[in-house]
């Protein structure tokens, strides 16, 4: 995910900017990539029973969420119906819902094989590739998938994201471009997520002309506002960029993410109260977010609230035990309640995670550290 180049932004990104669906692309339906009954898959064989019962018992396996053993009674299913496409496909998905996109990768391509003009299939194909960071395979089975169905919208949408991944902005604005001259259905949606992309390109003030112009047209939609607000914030225009996350918050009064960027600029501003109104908000509407814990631990560390920064600081680790930030915020908290040890084994856990990160300026940095509290 390709971060903003902000000095104090440091969690905003394209994921802030665009909807999941638009950034990540939304995993295949079961429907789209379904078994048929099994009264239409066999032949007047007898082994017609046999695959009945199969096909029954993967669909109560997957329906109760035992995907493993879905996959392992369709597999069987395939061996006695090799040229039944639904059934490559619905393994497809088993494996995909699993994370296991090398094998949903294979399983995708079996079905095609079968059935070569069936969009879902390709989208499918996109999608696993794209999860598994072969984005330039992700572009062509996109492409494909879009050749068969010249609407396919989630196929526009795995497109353009693939082709930001690989840095290739102009083909991404255009395939956006696309979308909106066949009709798609949620045109504020994707200009939202075009001015994302200039703001990605550190086209700021081009951002906010083209964001400000989607607005007359789409004056409620919310999906403009956070856009429009960071492309503001990059400018240095503070006071618009509040005001515009202050209106999103109206029209969107549960959006937590919303809530986390106001808390950080009325922090920057010393509005150390509505600082923590906002950041406690953000933390109530997703109590998963650990960005709002750990922007809500800060706060309260910066206004030696300790104990309830020290609390705040392990529930961020908790909710994301990946991000060296928090262990470093919760070290330099202990350290201030005298409680060394502890400080230097979270700062040790963070060098850890820099190094994963072959982060060696902040490992140098925290080493130092470790060397001064000895």
């Amino acid at each position: 995910m390709v971060n903003f180049k902000t000095w104090q932004f440091k969690a905003w990104n394209l994921a802030s900017l665009l909807s999941a669906s638009f950034l990540l692309v939304a995993l295949p339906t079961q429907a789209q990539t379904a078994i048929p009954e099994p009264t239409v898959l066999a032949q007047e064989t007898a082994s017609r029973q046999q695959l009945s019962d199969l096909l029954r018992q993967g669909r109560e396996y997957s329906e109760s969420g035992n995907y493993p053993a879905a996959i392992a009674v369709y597999e069987q299913a395939a061996q006695l119906d090799d040229d039944n496409a639904r059934i490559f496909s619905g393994i497809g998905y088993l494996q995909a819902s699993q994370g296991n996109y090398p094998a949903a990768i294979v399983a995708y391509q079996q079905a095609i094989a079968l059935e070569t003009d069936n969009p879902s299939f390709h989208y499918a194909l996109g999608y696993s590739y794209a999860r598994s960071g072969q984005y330039a395979a992700a572009a062509r089975a996109y492409e494909q998938a879009l050749a068969y169905d010249p609407k396919h919208w989630l196929s526009y949408q795995g497109l353009a994201a693939v082709q930001l991944r690989q840095n290739q902005y102009q083909q991404s604005w255009a395939t956006y471009e696309q979308m909106l001259a066949q009709g798609a259905e949620n045109p504020a949606e994707i200009k939202g997520a075009m001015g994302a992309l200039l703001i990605e390109q550190q086209q700021y003030a081009a951002a906010v002309s083209h964001l400000q112009a989607a607005l007359q047209d789409h004056p409620q939609d919310v999906q403009l506002y956070l856009p429009l607000a960071v492309a503001y914030l990059q400018q240095g225009d503070y006071v618009q960029g509040l005001a515009t996350l202050e209106t999103l918050a109206q029209l969107d009064p549960r959006n937590a993410e919303v809530q986390v960027q106001m808390g950080r600029i009325y922090r920057r501003q010393e509005q150390w109260e509505a600082a923590s109104e906002a950041l406690r908000k953000a933390v109530a509407l997703d109590s998963s977010s650990a960005i709002a814990h750990l922007e809500l631990a800060e706060l309260q560390s910066s206004r030696g609230m300790q104990i309830s920064a020290v609390s705040t600081y392990r529930r961020a680790i908790e909710l994301d035990a990946q991000n060296p930030a928090a262990y470093v915020g919760l070290a330099k908290v202990l350290k201030a309640r005298r409680r060394p040890d502890e400080a230097i084994a979270e700062l040790q856990t963070a060098i850890q995670l820099y190094q994963a990160q072959n982060n060696t300026a902040q490992v140098e940095v925290l080493e130092e550290l470790i060397e001064d509290w000895d």
